[in-house]
């Protein structure tokens, strides 16, 4: 099994190092793909220093050394990528040393899997990151993961939550997941560059619905994510924007794929509870309006449900 991990930077120059360490102690790691994203701080020249120091170490900048965001970033570390297997790993996070012991046994015993993935741990670095993250009802010793081994074939459906006929639970993350490069190429499907969040929530998405994505290690962390204050999770207003612009993509998305009605009509509802919800009490009416004004689905299937959810968003 041979490995190109690609590791967005920006502003990254105190967790980089670490990072890339933690990958280098694989064997399965042939290539490290630094893509550094227009840093305001030094991660480019740490990133240079990586590159001397290690000859597995490939190191990218988007034109004129411009910021493009995470989604740009990690489709120019694909485009670059040469192994057999892709895997990805924020910067400000770090690999295990069981990360791929479990992958090599599914891709073995799965000649059909196209994608493995796994469960991711925490560690906090500061105090602000552990408040923010125990707000959301999480703790220290809490695994990103799925309760048990999900079917590829319902993969899609739970994680949208679209529908969930085994009582699966939890969900995945970018970190933990290896692919297939010529499967990934093949299905064409990249990380939105339009979206500066929940960019990685669609493409395992996309990837799920196209791809056989097979569960592998959930039990134990594969990776570590590191909260801190820095962390994009902490910006709700940021977050709850970002979800109503996520479903939108996935909406048009699954037009031009032409899934079946349920499924647009799903996300299309889903685009606009998230839009209106994130808005400030006082003009979630005139959002409804504009809404209807501009996006010509929600208008042709408003409903009286809609109607009451925008009431009670504005009177709740």
């Amino acid at each position: 099994m041979e490995v190109s991990v690609i590791i967005p930077a920006y502003n990254a120059a105190s967790f980089v190092e670490r990072a890339v360490k933690s990958a280098l102690r694989h064997t399965e790691v042939k290539e490290i793909l630094l893509i550094e994203d227009g840093s305001k701080d030094n991660t480019l020249q740490i990133c240079k220093e990586l590159r001397q120091q290690h000859n597995i170490v490939k190191l990218f900048q988007h034109n004129q050394g411009e910021n493009q965001g995470a989604g740009a970033t990690r489709n120019l570390g694909i485009r670059n990528a040469t192994q057999n297997f892709i895997a990805f790993l924020d910067a400000d996070d770090y690999y295990t040393e069981i990360r791929f012991q479990k992958e090599k046994e599914i891709f073995k015993k799965h000649p059909d899997a196209d994608g493995v993935y796994g469960a991711i741990g925490v560690e906090y670095l500061d105090a602000v990151g552990a408040k923010a993250w125990e707000a959301k009802g999480f703790d220290h010793n809490t695994l990103t993961t799925v309760n048990k081994p999900v079917d590829p074939d319902h993969l899609f459906a739970f994680l949208t939550d679209f529908d969930n006929p085994k009582d699966y639970d939890g969900y995945f993350s970018i970190d933990a997941f290896t692919i297939k490069r010529e499967q990934l190429l093949t299905s064409e499907i990249k990380f939105d560059a339009s979206l500066r969040l929940h960019q990685d929530t669609i493409f395992l998405w996309q990837a799920a619905y196209a791809l056989n994505l097979y569960t592998g290690e959930f039990e134990k962390p594969l990776a570590m994510r590191c909260v801190h204050s820095d962390n994009r999770f902490i910006h709700t207003k940021k977050l709850n924007a970002s979800r109503s612009k996520m479903y939108k993509v996935m909406r048009d998305w699954t037009i031009l794929q032409k899934l079946q009605n349920n499924f647009i009509e799903f996300f299309n509802q889903k685009y606009f509870e998230h839009y209106i919800s994130s808005k400030e009490k006082t003009v979630k009416h005139f959002s409804y309006l504009k809404l209807l004004l501009v996006d010509r689905r929600i208008r042709n299937n408003f409903s009286k449900k809609q109607l009451k959810f925008v009431l009670r968003q504005i009177f709740s």
